[in-house]
């Protein structure tokens, strides 16, 4: 699925099975919350940029240097730039740039596991990987990655600008889930 438009996106995540591909087109822009879905089946669905290519290989680390090869995807008026629904499994991110619109604060860039109780309704084997996920450098945002799931992974990312004046902030937070969550390999910057 080559999408290159936020209403292309959208359709693309209803619209797709597990062992897709979504490709954004790197350079172009991506606006909104974007919810991935709950799907039946195994596969994994990955969503990633055209000029990534097939990724990089794991244990390279991402730098903000690589964006120029990335789609962005602009978390807008606060919400997340991705939002897993209840019970969504085997996603992969990767060679993402996720930020929010200018001047813009936002509490979680990625969000997994809001407020589920059930580990039936936790996100789970979710990849992060490659990924350049940063908060407005004025204003900041309050958490990078929440990791409310039941096996993620995230690893290789650069994640800054993770700062604010009036609450903690953290690059990477789970609070609710039997995990495990595997970090590694990150540059991760937040006060």
């Amino acid at each position: 699925y080559p999408v290159a438009t936020s209403a292309a996106f959208r359709a693309a995540l209803i619209d797709s099975v597990p062992g897709d591909t979504i490709t954004l087109t790197s350079g172009l822009s991506y606006i909104g919350t974007f919810v991935l879905p709950n799907k039946a089946g195994t596969g994994v669905i990955t969503i990633r940029s055209s000029g990534f290519g097939s990724g990089a290989p794991a244990g390279t680390r991402v730098k903000p240097a690589d964006a120029s090869r990335m789609a962005k995807v602009l978390a807008d008026k606060g919400n997340p730039a991705f939002r897993f629904a209840a019970g969504a499994h085997h996603y992969r991110l990767t060679g993402l740039e996720i930020t929010p619109t200018p001047n813009s604060y936002t509490y979680d860039f990625i969000q997994m596991g809001n407020g589920d109780t059930q580990v039936g309704s936790l996100p789970s084997f979710i990849e992060i990987d490659h990924c350049f996920i940063h908060g407005d450098p004025a204003v900041g945002g309050k958490r990078g990655i929440s990791a409310n799931g039941v096996n993620i992974n995230i690893h290789d990312n650069y994640i800054s600008d993770i700062k604010s004046k009036f609450q903690d902030s953290q690059t990477i937070n789970a609070w609710n889930g039997p995990g495990p969550i595997t970090i590694t390999n990150k540059y991760l910057e937040a006060a």
